[in-house]
């Protein structure tokens, strides 16, 4: 979604422009910018996944020396 800031950021544009096409092309931007988000915080998350699966299989490596 859109922040307030950006929507207000949008009107604005639309104000400046007096058409509908630059505040397109802004918002085109602005959503770009978000894709780019989302994915390095995929990518983050990937990783910490696997992180936590490889933490996981050491506990239980450790679980089976004690048995």
């Amino acid at each position: 979604g859109l922040s307030l800031a950006e929507i207000r950021e949008l009107n604005a544009v639309y104000a400046i422009g007096g058409s509908t096409q630059a505040m397109l092309l802004r918002l085109d931007e602005v959503l770009a910018g978000h894709l780019q988000e989302l994915d390095a915080r995929i990518g983050e998350l990937s990783d910490l996944r696997d992180d936590i699966g490889k933490y996981r299989d050491h506990i239980a490596s450790r679980i089976e020396e004690g048995q």
